[in-house]
């Protein structure tokens, strides 16, 4: 009885936890990509460092509090029961502090 009822809470986590992990705003991961890019649009050398040996740890930590926390979040607080989906916003990016178009390298081209 006692490992029945540890399976069926096991199953019910697992259930709570993946719904929300592949469509989610991916928030955290999205945080890091802009980072690494501002890190980047301010310093080429630097930037590269961070893209070959930082980004990639922090997509995966990022990823991870996304999947397990934050997409799930943003799917049972919201997205179920609006219809509606959640989505990063990336106008409010950094993009370098030498950078004078603001945050244009973020926005999508005016085609």
């Amino acid at each position: 009885m006692k490992r029945n009822l540890v399976l069926v809470v096991m199953l019910l986590a697992f259930a709570v936890v993946s719904t929300g992990c592949v469509a989610g705003p991916w928030t955290a991961s999205n945080a890091v990509w802009d980072w690494s890019a501002n890190v980047y649009a301010d310093s080429t050398l630097l930037g590269t460092v961070v893209y070959i040996f930082v980004e990639p740890i922090g997509m995966w930590v990022g990823s991870f509090i996304d999947v397990v926390f934050l997409n799930n979040v943003a799917w049972w607080g919201g997205d179920l029961w609006d219809g509606t989906g959640t989505t990063y916003n990336h106008k409010n990016a950094p993009n370098g502090r030498t950078n004078s178009d603001d945050n244009a390298i973020m926005n999508q081209p005016d085609w």
